[in-house]
């Protein structure tokens, strides 16, 4: 019985342990993404966006 509770735990380790590398990996990812965009590229896209103000009365 000692053995399966210390296989289960290994078995979490590991598995919160994959779950925080491909965590990083997807920030590295993103990270990236974002400071790939250009200044051009932003401004283009900025001024296709719509913006609704609600009036005040």
């Amino acid at each position: 019985m000692k053995l399966y509770k210390l296989g289960l735990l290994a078995l979490t380790l590991s598995l919160v342990a994959t779950v925080i590398i491909l965590d990083k990996k997807r920030n590295a990812e993103c990270d990236f993404d974002c400071a790939d965009d250009s200044d051009e590229n932003v401004q283009e896209e900025s001024s296709n966006n719509i913006v609704v103000e609600e009036a005040t009365i």
